[in-house]
């Protein structure tokens, strides 16, 4: 699967996140370990040989496209784990006002990839916003109609007035992003939830939009708005985001000759010392690069995949953490942790 790997680094070296799936287990034993992976804009870049269990992947990807790392049943397949793919949310500003010029400046300190809509040419062009991903020029209701959103993809509503604060809110509010944020007073985004209910919007949805937009903390300047936003951003991606692909790790992963297997967490219940997402590449010869939690646990999982190497054969590893197991290692969790180990190939 060296080439799967390959292909996520060069995903996230072009800029590009998406979603992936894996087969961690199946009755049919050859869809176990099989992968797919979907960039931001829907192309599939990695799908399996099998045209069946590729059609059955691209629907769960494309109709339920993972907020954060997971594991879901599907039928006739077997237990898949999902995942968002990218170095972290990339941040759609709609608006290219004063706000929006302070947010991407501090966007870029974070390092989070940023796409910039305003159908207004003095305001959405590269000098403006040096350092977005991509600046588009374009009526907000057509770039919305198309784009790509993934539960990566993180929504800021900063446009220059109500009218279009609702447009693109509307636009917007039924696709999987992982968090929408509209700009605004009380009163100005009472007045557009109420319209968008009449229209038939569930007032369920509407209570998920972070609006008025920003963390609490007195922000009056633009600069200031604009670490407010940034800083309730941080605060969702951190909540749901699980481990996020290291491309470092991914550079090490494509350069491996020998024979290794990679060990990747799917599953934690309770306090863990990694989140779903986290990865370790073990080599044959005992190395080991990553971490899917450090101690006994991580032990054990070394000596799986030392097997799987041998054998060739992938398997689920499953870590009770138990609170007497994790105070005798001078850990402080106690969780269960599912991991799945698989040979790295080809």
């Amino acid at each position: 699967m060296r080439g799967y790997y390959q292909c996520l680094l060069q995903a996230l070296q072009e800029g590009w996140g998406g979603v992936a799936a894996t087969v961690v287990a199946s009755e049919n034993p050859a869809y176990v370990a099989e992968k797919m992976y979907c960039d931001a804009r829907g192309q599939v870049r990695w799908q399996p040989d099998s045209a069946a269990l590729a059609e059955k992947l691209a629907g769960i990807l494309r109709d339920s496209p993972p907020r954060e790392p997971s594991l879901v049943e599907v039928k006739e397949v077997g237990r898949v784990y999902v995942e968002p793919v990218g170095l972290g949310p990339h941040v759609l500003i709609l608006g290219g006002g004063h706000v929006s010029q302070a947010l991407a400046k501090v966007l870029a300190i974070l390092r989070y990839e940023t796409t910039v809509v305003d159908d207004r040419p003095e305001f959405a062009n590269q000098t403006i916003f040096p350092t977005a991903a991509r600046v588009i020029c374009d009526d907000f209701r057509e770039v919305l109609a198309h784009y790509p959103f993934t539960g990566n993809t993180f929504v800021v509503i900063v446009t220059r007035g109500h009218r279009h604060d609702y447009t693109c809110l509307q636009a917007v509010i039924d696709k999987p992003a992982g968090y929408i944020g509209m700009i605004g007073s009380r009163r100005k985004v009472n007045a557009v939830f109420q319209a968008l209910e009449e229209e038939g919007v569930a007032k369920e949805k509407l209570s998920s939009v972070h609006a008025p937009i920003g963390l609490d903390i007195g922000a009056q300047a633009p600069e200031e708005i604009a670490v407010s936003i940034a800083a309730e951003i941080i605060a969702v991606n951190n909540q749901t985001r699980g481990e996020r692909l290291d491309p470092t790790w991914l550079q090490k992963v494509v350069a491996v000759e020998e024979p290794a297997a990679i060990a990747t967490v799917v599953r934690v219940r309770g306090s863990a010392p990694r989140q779903a997402g986290a990865r370790m590449l073990v080599l044959a010869g005992g190395q080991i690069f990553g971490s899917v939690g450090g101690g006994c646990g991580e032990a054990e999982v070394r000596l799986a995949a030392m097997n799987v190497i041998r054998s060739g054969q992938p398997r689920m590893v499953s870590l009770n953490l138990t609170r007497d197991l994790a105070e005798d290692e001078g850990m402080i969790c106690g969780g269960l942790m599912d991991v799945f180990v698989e040979p790295l190939r080809g």
